[in-house]
């Protein structure tokens, strides 16, 4: 969660520095178009623009390391260190020592300030920071919601007969499938890469009413339709009565999901350590 909301105010600030950019550039580009006959006011208009351009990347820039200062020891503290205990807290006071620092500076820059100096500048950070948090807000939602649409289950029912149902629900189509069985001394028993004609497929698309009974589809800011698909494996047919490990990965895009499971076979039975596995992804 935390990485998600400092990735939204990275992705706001560069997107809003863009905007500031893209405006400067715009009334720059003006002053100098001879065909306008107030072609002169756009000088003051793009010193403007940049003056706001400097200003707002100076104060996106600070609240970043403000924010970046105080989160990262609670990052740090949550961190399993193969180290003392002692290189931990450590981290922490350097950090601490830089929000220290970054304050003193703040601190000076408003004494070199008079007081209407102080609340034109006050608010103009107010400002900036509002739209910074609005548009960090869309941001973590739209990435939210994004991943949502993204989501992808796999799950696995060992049976005590050898045979292991995979099924598998996301909204991208089958990217591959693989298993793979070791022995428990790490050696590779048996090992495939499943075609896609070996399995099952289901389509699914979700609806929603109107009032006059007409059935409209979603849009696809959510997840609008799902595809099944499941795979039937039977340990019999390539293992003799021994302890081993089955590996199964799942590919889904650029992501994956791997599940391992431990079985015995012995006299035509499975034992597994778990009867089924679940996993979101």
């Amino acid at each position: 969660m935390v990485c998600k909301i400092l990735s939204s105010l990275v992705m706001s600030v560069v997107f809003l520095i863009f905007i500031y950019i893209a405006c400067y550039i715009a009334n720059d580009l003006k002053r100098h178009d001879v065909e306008d006959g107030n072609y002169n006011r756009y000088d003051t208009i793009s010193d403007q623009s940049y003056s706001r351009l400097l200003n707002t990347f100076k104060i996106y820039v600070i609240s970043l390391v403000f924010v970046f200062v105080l989160v990262v020891p609670l990052l740090i503290h949550q961190l399993d260190w193969d180290g003392e205990t002692s290189t931990k807290w450590t981290a922490i006071f350097f950090c601490f020592i830089g929000a220290l620092a970054l304050i003193e500076q703040i601190v000076l820059w408003f004494k070199n300030k008079n007081k209407d100096e102080i609340f034109h500048s006050i608010k103009n950070i107010v400002v900036q920071l509002v739209q910074l948090v609005v548009a960090a807000a869309l941001f973590f939602i739209f990435g939210t919601f994004s991943a949502l649409n993204n989501t992808a289950v796999i799950q696995v029912d060992y049976n005590t007969d050898g045979a292991i149902v995979i099924g598998h629900t996301s909204s991208e189509n089958y990217h591959g499938l693989d298993i793979q069985i070791y022995n428990f001394d790490e050696e590779i028993v048996y090992s495939e890469s499943v075609d896609k004609n070996k399995l099952l497929f289901a389509h699914e698309n979700k609806y929603v009413y109107e009032d006059k009974g007409k059935k409209k589809k979603e849009g696809m800011f959510l997840n609008s339709e799902y595809i099944h698909w499941r795979y039937l494996f039977d340990l019999k047919e390539h293992v003799d009565n021994g302890d081993y490990f089955v590996y199964i990965t799942v590919y889904n895009g650029d992501r994956r999901a791997e599940l391992v499971n431990s079985f015995i076979l012995k006299d035509g039975k499975c034992f597994f350590a778990k009867d089924s596995m679940e996993k979101n992804y």
